[in-house]
């Protein structure tokens, strides 16, 4: 599952990635989008962020977790 992978990644809440793994979109310390695709692939995390207005960097962090995903 994608999203177990987000949750493992290295950095945890610091780097981007981790911060997907929970749900943060957004630059607000510890609030969770209770919205986020928990249960999605990596395109439902692409739509969701796109539809959140989120910055490039959070869809760069997907394409690298993707990769790393897929080569796992």
């Amino acid at each position: 599952m994608f999203h177990r992978h987000l949750a493992q990644s290295p950095g945890g809440m610091d780097s981007q990635v981790g911060q997907l793994a929970y749900g943060r979109t957004t630059d607000t310390p510890y609030v969770a989008d209770r919205r986020f695709p928990r249960n999605g692939n990596p395109e439902a995390v692409r739509k969701h962020l796109s539809a959140m207005q989120a910055e490039g960097d959070m869809f760069a962090a997907v394409d690298d977790a993707e990769s790393d995903w897929l080569s796992a």
